[in-house]
């Protein structure tokens, strides 16, 4: 029986995938009775996603942290010869000081009118699908040498004739073996949401299944997306501000549309 005592031990085994089939029915069917208990395991959900984003930031800042003790070396070891600086001429000058000019009339014509710079009257559903209209890449696929490399090739190219359905065909004797791996649910959750129509609580199902640092950037971003089929817009603006924390360049803009959108939803 759940209770207020054990629960967090029931979403432990649940984000694990240990239950066995007689208690994920008692889980997910106090799910659908209470909504609060569902807002509570979303949460932590959310959460497990959070630590895998702490994790990835951290792997990422040892990785430039080696990358700089390598270029002090470099530097230690070769002095570099820097050129002088270019004299500027008069008419260079000239073209630098028309073009702040322009620059600073088009910042202050920005804040003057109040130009809108995002989405705040957008709808977050119709972004969130826009959004799922271009696919992620798909992996390279080596042959491999037993069933499951097998299936997992087929998957692929599945994946990639965009006959989603059959993807989690190929995949779920891998998951029955117990085989998973991260790839296999990130790949799986993406393919339950590009369906149509698509199912983006089985697509969070297998998101919450994704451990490995590589995928947990881009697995946040698609569960976002698919609280947000799902009109779970606290959640997913939760997941988005933990990832615009990422500074991930490429990322901002959509994130922050994504946000403008679910500004005053609840």
């Amino acid at each position: 029986m759940i209770n207020e005592d054990n629960k967090y031990e029931w979403m432990t085994a649940y984000a694990a995938h240990e239950l066995s089939e007689k208690d994920l029915n008692v889980f997910e069917e106090k799910m659908d009775k209470e909504a609060d208990f569902r807002e509570e395991v979303e949460m932590f959900l959310v959460l497990r996603a959070e630590h895998n984003l702490e994790q990835k930031t951290h792997f990422r800042h040892l990785i430039e942290q080696e990358n700089l003790q390598q270029t002090v070396k470099k530097i230690e070891a070769k002095v570099v010869e820097m050129p002088p600086p270019v004299k500027e001429t008069s008419s260079r000058k000239s073209w630098l000081s028309a073009a702040a000019v322009l620059l600073i009339g088009a910042i202050a014509a920005v804040l003057y009118f109040n130009v809108p710079t995002g989405g705040n009257n957008e709808n977050p559903l119709a972004v969130s699908q826009e959004y799922l209209q271009e696919y992620y890449e798909s992996p390279v696929v080596s042959r491999g040498a037993n069933a499951f490399d097998e299936n997992w090739e087929n998957a692929i190219e599945s994946y990639n004739q965009k006959n989603f359905q059959e993807v989690h065909k190929q995949l779920q004797p891998i998951f029955d073996a117990g085989k998973g791996r991260d790839k296999h649910y990130f790949y799986d959750g993406l393919s339950y949401l590009y369906q149509k129509p698509s199912d983006p609580q089985k697509a969070i199902v297998s998101f919450k299944e994704v451990w490995d640092t590589y995928y947990a950037e881009s697995t946040v971003w698609y569960m976002s997306l698919a609280y947000i089929q799902l009109e779970k817009y606290g959640v997913a603006r939760k997941l988005l501000e933990r990832l615009k924390q990422e500074n991930n360049p490429k990322r901002q803009a959509d994130i922050q549309r994504l946000l403008d959108a679910l500004e005053g939803k609840k």
